[in-house]
């Protein structure tokens, strides 16, 4: 999984597949992330469906009562940062349906998988890659941007955050539409007054 060979996510996910069929040798959340983690090192639409169905087998395992197998906000962020590297048109749907499901988990009882910043800005700078549905993108965006902001528990926006919220109005809003001029605005004064105007929000 820390190679830089071609093939690594590959033959780190063949490991874990194995180890999902072996009576003798059970996985844990640990092989889980080191795989997933693998996966989002490179850049395949086909890492971001391999992630999603080793999340959904831990999520299984959880909710089947495998004490081993409690879901981290790791792996969560692994899984949307895999969706947002596949750089496929409607990515922003998938990594905002998998925010929701760790939203939803945690919000059932799952301490460890608790969403954080991370999380939240990454979904964020997958819908300001959208090049189809860009006013859809954006208003999952601005969601997501609002909902961090309105959760202390969550953590607060970052530069990044920032960046990337400014990115999503460059790139979803059409010059000259009075929603980019407001929302850039707005955006920029509030990482001003959070002291979060590092060079990606200047860029």
């Amino acid at each position: 999984a820390r190679s830089d060979d071609d093939i690594a996510p590959e033959r780190a996910s063949t490991v874990l597949e194995f180890m999902e069929k072996s009576a003798e040798v059970e996985p844990d959340m640990a092989s889980y992330s080191t795989v997933v983690g693998a996966l989002a090192r490179t850049i395949d639409p086909d890492n971001a469906v391999q992630a999603e169905k080793f999340m959904k087998h831990v999520e299984d395992g959880f909710r089947a009562g495998q004490a081993n197998l409690e879901p981290d906000t790791i792996l969560y962020n692994c899984v949307i940062g895999c969706i947002s590297k596949s750089n496929t048109d409607g990515a922003y749907r998938r990594a905002q349906a998998v925010l929701d499901r760790q939203i939803r988990l945690h919000e059932d009882g799952c301490e460890s998988c608790r969403p954080d910043v991370y999380g939240f800005t990454s979904v964020i700078s997958t819908c300001a890659k959208e090049t189809k549905e860009k006013q859809k993108a954006f208003q999952v965006a601005l969601a997501e941007f609002q909902s961090l902001r309105h959760h202390d528990e969550y953590g607060s926006p970052n530069h990044v955050t920032y960046g990337s919220m400014l990115k999503a109005c460059a790139r979803l809003l059409q010059p000259g539409d009075s929603m980019r001029r407001k929302w850039t605005r707005k955006v920029f004064l509030m990482a001003v007054n959070d002291g979060c105007v590092g060079d990606m929000v200047l860029s």
